[in-house]
């Protein structure tokens, strides 16, 4: 069971109800609805293949919305609106060494930062 592929086909059955009450008079936003969805089905088939790196760049093409609520569905949890910095897990360490260098871990901590690794699995 891909837990993250579930969450992901949920995510699609949702949005399509949401959008058929909230759109029900405007066809662009209803075709826009149905797209998403078919984005966050696309995805989840990827994880079930097991073929991750495709499932992470397909996400990373998708449009801003629909691929924030996408890592919301995967990790279970909300972003709360706030801006979200995407970081692979692999890139995670290089990541941290950079802000170590640079001097910038005590200002992300006052800001409040927090990391979320992608798990797609």
């Amino acid at each position: 069971m891909n837990n993250a592929a579930n969450a992901l086909r949920q995510l699609a059955t949702d949005n399509l109800t949401e959008g058929a009450t909230a759109w029900a008079d405007d066809e662009d936003m209803l075709e826009m609805t149905r797209s998403d969805s078919a984005d966050f089905v696309k995805v989840a088939e990827l994880l079930e293949a097991g073929r991750n790196d495709e499932a992470e760049a397909y996400l990373d093409h998708m449009d801003t919305s629909p691929r924030e609520r996408a890592y919301e569905a995967i990790q279970g949890k909300p972003f709360d609106g706030e801006e979200v910095l995407v970081i692979k897990k692999a890139d995670l360490g290089r990541i941290r060494e950079l802000v170590k260098a640079h001097g910038l871990l005590d200002e992300l901590q006052a800001l409040g930062v927090e990391v979320y690794p992608l798990e797609l699995s």
